[in-house]
């Protein structure tokens, strides 16, 4: 079976990398996770510099993802996974990242993918960041990954295993809905943590 919902079948996989998939099978075996120390110098001048129609400065990372999501536009090989030992290609930008309620220890927290397209500008990028944190903030709001944990948690946990179960085996063959998909940080293009 060679359909996804969320994104095409790539064929044109060099060689060496068409042995990838059988030496890392699982998620976790090929996650990519880097640590980096950047130079915001320019980054902070552009954003005194520069700001939004409304007024409001931007912020170092609203710029930052709109510098990924150029990057990966630019670079469409960054926007692909491996499912079912196959590769596939997004059929869309998006980000994840977890937006606290408060900027204390034991504030909630809250899942947030975001979703782009290929020609939005730094304006657009920053709006919907914006209004997602804005929204996320609010008191006692939970999201669908929120309310989906919250209920399937009271099942019985041979419950749960069958569910989460067959949601992977879903995932796997392509057919998970995207409301399914938004609850796994892991299904956007990319995952921010700080």
């Amino acid at each position: 079976m060679s359909r996804r919902n969320d994104a095409v079948r790539v064929y044109e996989v060099p060689t060496y990398k068409q042995i990838f998939p059988f030496i890392m099978p699982k998620r976790c075996d090929s996650l990519v996770f880097q640590t980096m120390v950047l130079d915001l110098t320019n980054a902070v001048a552009f954003i005194k510099k520069n700001k939004r129609s409304d007024g409001a400065n931007y912020r170092v990372f609203e710029l930052f993802i709109a510098a990924l999501m150029r990057t990966i536009t630019l670079r469409p090989e960054l926007n692909r996974f491996i499912a079912n030992y196959q590769y596939w290609q997004r059929k869309e930008l998006s980000v994840n990242f977890v937006v606290k309620e408060d900027y204390t220890d034991d504030a909630p927290e809250h899942s947030m993918p975001l979703y782009f397209s290929e020609d939005m500008t730094l304006e657009e990028i920053s709006k919907i960041i914006n209004d997602a944190i804005i929204a996320q903030r609010q008191p006692a709001n939970e999201n669908f990954t929120d309310k989906a944990i919250l209920f399937f948690i009271k099942f019985p946990k041979f419950f749960i295993r069958m569910v989460v179960g067959l949601a992977g085996l879903l995932d796997r063959y392509g057919k998970a809905p995207k409301a399914l998909r938004d609850a796994d940080g892991l299904h956007t293009t990319i995952f921010i943590s700080n």
